[in-house]
Order: structure tokens, then C-alpha cells, then sequence
């Protein structure tokens, strides 16, 4: 799973690779409801079940950042993050 945002008012790139097991997770699925309050979703939950979001969750082995803007304050623009084990 990846994502890249780019602000044309920063002049800024922001990237993160995140690798591991993903698991879909449905509104039929008993976890459903505790990741909804986990990321305080529950007050929307009834327009969450209509458009039918389905959640993905990933148990991470490894993520890696980019982020230009670490590097203008004295840091590896390229961050990783690596589960032990």
C-alpha cells in the first residue's frame, strides 16, 4: 500500500510505503464497530454503513516515509521503520 501527496504551496513531497498483511474488514464483521470507535468514527456510522466503507487493516512489517521537508530541517528525507522479529 502507497501514498504520495504533493502541495504545490509547500513545495513539499510526502510519500509512505507501508508493507505487511492486509485484512479487509466489513461492516458484517464483528471488529467493525471497535475500529469504528478506536478512530471515533461511531457518530457517523449510520452514513459509514450506507456508502458501505470497507476498512483496511494492515499489521505492518515494514514502512517507509518520504518527506522532502525532513531534509531542510536536518534529517534523512527517507525514514524506515521496521517490525522486530
Amino acid at each position: 500500500m502507497g501514498s504520495i501527496i504533493h502541495s504545490p504551496v509547500t513545495v513539499d513531497v510526502k510519500g509512505i510505503q507501508i508493507t505487511g498483511h492486509a485484512t479487509l474488514i466489513t461492516a458484517d464483521d464483528p471488529e467493525y464497530d471497535e475500529v469504528l470507535k478506536i478512530c471515533n468514527l461511531q457518530r457517523i456510522k449510520d452514513e459509514i454503513a450506507r456508502r458501505g466503507l470497507t476498512i483496511i487493516k494492515v499489521k505492518s512489517k515494514k514502512i517507509e516515509l518520504l518527506e522532502i521537508g525532513l531534509k531542510r530541517r536536518g534529517h534523512d528525507a527517507h525514514q524506515v521503520w521496521e517490525a522486530s522479529g
